[in-house]
């Protein structure tokens, strides 16, 4: 693993985590940079498939007249088996 930046490191010194700062902010910052910035190497076979994708995604459009959401729409079909509505559907 790569060593933190000095600025990402100092959070580490500062507070308490109990309070969200020290080591919980530490971690939400090293959460944020990217695998390919935290180590110089995938450390596992299932990394290598991703790595470097996002240099990739940059210049990635939709495209225009592909269809959306095939699954959604034709796989999940209301049948009708709850066709009424419960006073329990609405708990929560």
């Amino acid at each position: 693993m790569k060593p933190p930046a000095p600025a990402t490191l100092k959070l580490l010194f500062e507070g308490i985590s109990h309070d969200g700062q020290g080591r919980t902010l530490y971690l939400k910052e090293r959460h944020q940079v990217i695998p390919e910035k935290k180590y110089k190497y995938p450390m596992v076979s299932s990394w290598a498939y991703g790595w470097h994708v996002g240099d990739f995604m940059k210049d990635y459009r939709t495209p225009a007249h592909a269809k959306t959401h095939p699954i959604t729409k034709s796989f999940y079909v209301k049948n009708g088996i709850f066709s009424r509505p419960r006073r329990s559907d609405d708990i929560m």
